[in-house]
């Protein structure tokens, strides 16, 4: 009987983690493990998990000093003993019937993750959407799913379960993550997806919404840029190493490069356009994108027609401008 490990990350959680306890607690398929990280929070949160800890010996909680989501996250997989990973953010659920959907995937399919629908609440007019990447249930390989990802830009690890002897990091990966995982405050999930997926030869896309996905525009993933600079390379470090995981694993082609290219673009505009209208120029951070080899060989050669296609005339404008003044300014 296959068991699954579901990490769910805590920080200053108190007002809505039980919420997502109680969604794992009432899962239809039993064999299970609950390893909530509490990253270091500063509320009742760690009380609350050790309550339901207290009720349930399949629930663990693991107290750790503020490390952020990429590396609460590996703290959760050293802690997990199931064959599959999972994760739930502290203010999502899952449908009650989330884990044994999954595990007849698994148990029919001879797959190595599974991709789940999932619907989107506002938390504050609680409106729903579902949301999703297939209309129909799918088998993709690599390259197939990597596309998909890519295309939707669905890079979260919490609609996503994947067995856990195909989460494989390079020892440079695990330097990064070791040395830098706390301030990487924006696409922690992608750092961790790509090297994995790449390692993933067959990838299940099932259409039913079984996760509950919030927005909540307080949260630290819709937090507002405070220094368009600082996160400018930020970005940019971020799809320079999910171009490196997939160029070293021998899982890029040409369509993947142009996704990453347009991607890339797309994350670094609104820093790029908000840098132009203020006319404040760091000379010292253009100085490192301009000989950044990702952004010099890679991003700078996606075709203004491209970026017009997808991200509008205004944009291809603004990221033509800020090149020029980054080469010749």
């Amino acid at each position: 009987m296959n068991k699954y490990s579901v990490i769910l990350r805590a920080y200053n959680a108190a007002g809505h983690v039980s919420k997502s306890i109680e969604s794992i607690i009432q899962q239809s398929y039993g064999n299970w493990e609950l390893i909530i990280v509490n990253d270091g929070s500063t509320d009742n949160t760690g009380n609350i998990c050790e309550e339901f800890a207290l009720k349930d010996k399949r629930i663990k909680v693991v107290h750790q000093e503020n490390k952020g989501c990429l590396l609460a996250t590996q703290t959760g997989i050293k802690h997990a003993t199931g064959e599959y990973i999972c994760l739930v953010d502290s203010d999502d659920w899952y449908e009650v019937d989330y884990l044994e959907k999954v595990n007849n995937i698994f148990c029919h399919q001879n797959v190595d993750m599974v991709v789940v629908n999932y619907k989107i609440i506002n938390s504050a007019s609680k409106k729903e959407n579902n949301f999703g990447l297939v209309k129909e249930d799918f088998m993709a390989n690599t390259k197939e799913a990597m596309k998909i990802f890519l295309q939707t830009t669905n890079y979260a690890l919490w609609n996503k379960v994947v067995a856990k002897e195909k989460i494989r990091y390079t020892e440079e990966e695990q330097k990064f993550y070791n040395t830098s995982g706390k301030s990487t405050n924006f696409g922690d999930d992608l750092y961790l997806l790509m090297p994995v997926l790449c390692g993933c030869e067959k990838i299940y896309f099932l259409s039913e919404c079984l996760y509950n996905y919030i927005i909540d525009e307080a949260s630290i993933s819709h937090q507002s840029v405070k220094d368009n600079w600082k996160e400018l390379l930020v970005r940019n470090r971020l799809m320079q190493f999910t171009y490196d995981a997939i160029f070293n694993r021998n899982c890029m082609d040409e369509d993947i490069e142009k996704l990453i290219q347009i991607n890339t673009v797309k994350i670094l505009i609104t820093n790029i356009m908000t840098i132009l209208e203020s006319k404040k120029f760091n000379r010292k951070i253009l100085k490192e994108m301009k000989n950044n080899v990702f952004y010099k060989e890679v991003v700078m050669k996606t075709s203004f027609g491209e970026i017009k296609k997808k991200l509008g005339k205004k944009r291809a404008i603004a990221f033509s401008i800020f090149n020029m003044i980054m080469l010749f300014g």
